[in-house]
């Protein structure tokens, strides 16, 4: 789940620093503002309608595990709450989703199934959190890619 575009704006350097909470406390210790600003692109983690898990004898999908993006799309609107951060319909593992019964699950966009790691979750949480940054995440169920592009606000 690397990121496949993982660009930086140097246009931003001159701003460096806009929200040093952002990166206050062990949890993104290790990153600063040159790895948030700009675009990044998580290739391959949206549910796309497709689940590999299968029916052992029959090779089939079982019907509780073949949702259409619609329906998954539909679940993350449920699930989105007033002020939160935007959600995301992330493909479950096929053990995950043979135990829970969905294909699918609601996550934040910045969600370590999206980003890859825990601490650019809450580098890009801590940023759509904060007045400093401005984030803007388009979730391509096409393509299954989540790209995230963070700016200083002005």
């Amino acid at each position: 789940m690397a990121a496949k575009d993982d660009t930086h704006d140097a246009s931003n350097d001159a701003q460096t620093a806009a929200d040093p909470e952002v990166f206050a406390g062990g949890k993104v210790a290790d990153l600063d503002e040159s790895d948030l600003l700009g675009t990044h692109v998580f290739e391959d983690v949206l549910f796309r309608g497709e689940t590999e898990v299968r029916n052992v004898l029959t090779g089939e999908t079982p019907d509780r595990l073949d949702k259409t993006v619609e329906e998954a799309k539909a679940f993350v609107e449920r699930t989105q709450e007033d002020g939160k951060a935007p959600r995301v319909a992330v493909k479950q593992h096929a053990e995950a989703a043979a135990e829970t019964g969905s294909a699918y699950t609601s996550s934040a966009f910045c969600n370590r199934k999206v980003t890859g790691s825990l601490a650019r979750h809450f580098m890009f949480l801590n940023a759509w959190r904060s007045d400093a940054y401005t984030v803007d995440v388009d979730a391509d169920y096409q393509s299954g890619d989540v790209t995230i592009t963070v700016e200083v606000a002005e």
